[in-house]
């Protein structure tokens, strides 16, 4: 056997193991095992908040199935974190104890950060020196869990709103940027400048791009700094009436599309063609082929 077929072989093995792994999720079978920390499902929850060690409390509501973020702005949530922040109610417990008032300090809960699901609290303390899992205190108890929850609760607010340029479902009647101007009619959608190349489906095809456009990076922009540039606005209408105004700001070498009412940035992927007017399909090897 070669040098190069054995490493090829062992590469193949470990990447096999690897698969095994992760299909096996060891610990996850012993954590069913586990009592929760409550008997209600995620499912069930239908109201969340937020209240970190300092500043405003960040709230949420299930509304027509989608989560809502209401305070401190009134926007979709990230369906995928609050989702995972709602299965706080059936954490496994690693291990629990009476939580003793005078002793809440040695555990990080003098100064916790509060998670309310409906009726239900729960507090956030420190880790667990030795496996770094975190305490809680919940009913009257201090108990101790896989800490898969704090990160999304001591993130910012922006980082907890839904990362869609629009609302989930939007119907878009009207795009308008800097370049080009997408209206839809009785017809279909019209571009201005006319492109004779297009057709229905490459404008249909951007309108579908602007509606399911997510950014990579969701943060809140307090003003345009001296080193920001700013290259126009986006303003998009939909069948609703609700408009939606967005500033085009380049930081960092990175494009971003900033709602003008509150200030909440996108940061588009460098790949992306919505601020360019849509292009007519590249033509195949047969179409580009001359004629005999």
């Amino acid at each position: 056997m070669t040098h190069k077929l054995l490493i090829n072989l062992l590469l193949l093995l470990l990447v096999a193991g690897l698969g095994l792994l992760a299909w096996l999720q060891p610990g996850k079978e012993a954590e069913a095992q586990l009592q929760p920390l409550t008997s209600r499902s995620p499912a069930e929850v239908r109201r969340l908040v937020i209240q970190p060690t300092e500043g405003a409390n960040l709230s949420f509501e299930r509304q027509a199935g989608r989560w809502q973020m209401t305070e401190p702005y009134a926007m979709p949530a990230n369906a995928v974190k609050l989702d995972a922040l709602a299965r706080v109610v059936e954490a496994p417990m690693l291990n629990s104890f009476p939580l003793v008032e005078e002793r809440r300090a040695e555990f990080g809960l003098d100064r916790p950060i509060r998670l309310q699901l409906d009726e239900l609290e729960f507090a956030f303390g420190g880790n667990d020196p030795i496996n770094y899992h975190r305490y809680v205190g919940f009913n009257g108890q201090l108990a101790l869990i896989v800490d898969r929850f704090f990160h999304h609760l001591s993130a910012p607010a922006e980082q907890l709103l839904s990362p869609g340029l629009l609302p989930e479902g939007a119907r878009l009647s009207e795009i308008q940027t800097p370049k080009y101007r997408l209206q839809r009619g009785q017809g279909g959608w019209q571009l201005e400048p006319a492109n004779p190349k297009l057709g229905g489906d490459e404008l249909s095809g951007q309108a579908e791009q602007w509606a399911m456009a997510q950014g990579l990076a969701v943060e809140r922009f307090e003003s345009v700094e001296p080193a920001d540039q700013t290259a126009g606005q986006v303003q998009i209408r939909l069948d609703s009436g609700a408009q939606f105004s967005f500033k085009i700001v380049q930081r960092d070498q990175a494009t971003w599309l900033v709602r003008s009412d509150n200030g909440i940035g996108y940061r588009l992927p460098a790949e992306t063609n919505l601020l360019e007017p849509p292009q007519p399909p590249a033509p195949t090897p047969a179409d580009s082929k001359p004629d005999a």
